[in-house]
């Protein structure tokens, strides 16, 4: 550090957050005192702005009354600006950033230069050097277009520049290929950065056809063009269904035997039940595969063949007798003139699954199981008079009802 200025013990910087409250550099009220800092080493640092703390004692001093400059060569000055406001309450500590960047050097100097004016006192502290910012390439215009059109793409930010395409001028104008550019960005200290890349497709572009105009187009039909015309609007071929508006991707698919949202399936997630009808089928209860259009009817509590009545009065009934024993189980269906296969006329039979388990079948005595459906576990009773058919002991109803049921109420 060298020039004329003083260090000052007393006055610590404050007020902003960086201060470090401690010895400073103090200008004085006397025009041309200055001090500089000499070689500063920073030549890895693209591109630069400064910062710093300074402190005035007059409420109407600003930033005409000192100079802030550097130099990229030791010798030439170039000044930088900043704001420090003036007026009631101004007088103090302030911190300030420069608005110019500028490219680092390793024979770059910082000095700052008391000017005439008035006779305030101006002090600096806290001087802070940093990157301004990201070279960087940008385009005027849309970089996707049909000649004659172009578009200029400039690079921001340095001294020197190389472009992809080999160019090295800061701008560039482009007006045929398909191509992504970029820019290397040389600084004045011959730092090199790589900087954004910008795609550029210039020439016709494949349009598709949307006929019903939902936003989706039709891959059969397409056309090369600078921009959408007619049926061709749109850049995707991905409907199914070219003139229906309510099909294509994307859509909640319908039970209606069409492929609403393009997925190559119809009427996914309809049908979950896999007995061979979907709710838009007349399947009144797709979660249930005894439930559908055609099924018997049991008495039940359901809907079973979804003719919208439950459990319909029937003129017959009929119960399922699964093991072919002659007696049914509790199971059964109604409105069925003739009897269903596989369906008899009682429901007497307390296993359905077992031929040799009945109300007529022997109690076989021993095995711990009612064969004779009497709700008797081994009752090997023998029936002492005729008609006693529950074998116990008496003649009454129940074995009447055992008769009817067994034999029913026709001679034939």
């Amino acid at each position: 550090m060298s020039g004329s200025a003083s260090v000052n013990a007393n006055g610590f910087s404050e007020n902003y957050p960086s201060a470090s409250a401690g010895m400073n550099i103090e200008l004085g009220n006397v025009a041309g005192t200055f001090f500089q800092i000499s070689n500063i080493t920073n030549n890895a640092i693209y591109d630069l702005r400064v910062s710093f703390g300074i402190y005035k004692s007059y409420n109407n001093s600003s930033s005409a009354n000192m100079t802030v400059e550097y130099s990229t060569n030791g010798t030439t000055f170039i000044p930088l600006t900043y704001t420090l406001g003036t007026g009631a309450g101004t007088s103090g500590w302030h911190y300030v950033t420069c608005a110019e960047s500028f490219y680092a050097s390793t024979e770059m100097s910082l000095r700052f230069k008391r000017n005439s004016g008035n006779s305030s006192v101006f002090r600096i502290d806290d001087i802070l050097l940093t990157k301004a910012g990201t070279p960087a390439i940008s385009g005027d215009g849309p970089n996707e277009f049909c000649a004659p059109d172009d578009i200029m793409l400039t690079a921001e930010g340095g001294a020197f520049y190389l472009w992809s395409s080999n160019e090295e001028s800061p701008s560039i104008v482009l007006d045929s290929g398909i191509e992504t550019y970029f820019c290397y960005i040389t600084s004045l200290n011959g730092c090199i950065i790589k900087s954004n890349k910008i795609e550029v497709t210039v020439g016709p572009t494949l349009y598709y056809a949307d006929v019903d105009n939902d936003g989706y187009g039709n891959s059969s039909m397409s056309s090369q063009q600078c921009e959408p015309w007619g049926i061709y609007q749109v850049l995707a071929g991905d409907d199914c269904d070219d003139n229906n508006a309510a099909i294509h991707i994307g859509v909640v698919e319908q039970c209606n035997g069409i492929d609403d949202n393009c997925d190559g399936n119809i009427d996914e997630g309809m049908g979950q039940d896999g007995d061979g009808y979907k709710s838009c089928e007349g399947d009144c209860d797709d979660q249930n595969a005894l439930v559908h259009p055609g099924a018997l009817d049991f008495v039940n509590g359901l809907d079973d063949d979804c003719n919208g009545s439950i459990d319909e009065a029937a003129v017959h009934t009929w119960y399922i007798d699964t093991d072919g024993d002659g007696y049914g189980s509790h199971l059964h269906v109604s409105n069925l003139s003739e009897i269903p296969v596989g369906y008899v006329s009682n429901f007497m039979d307390c296993d359905d699954n077992d031929t040799f388990r009945n109300p007529f079948a022997p109690d076989d005595c021993g095995d711990n199981i009612d064969n004779n459906c009497d709700g008797i576990v081994d009752n090997c009773a023998i029936a002492t008079c005729l008609g006693d058919l529950d074998v116990n002991g008496t003649v009454n109803v129940s074995d009447l009802l055992l008769f009817l049921g067994a034999y029913g109420t026709s001679c034939n």
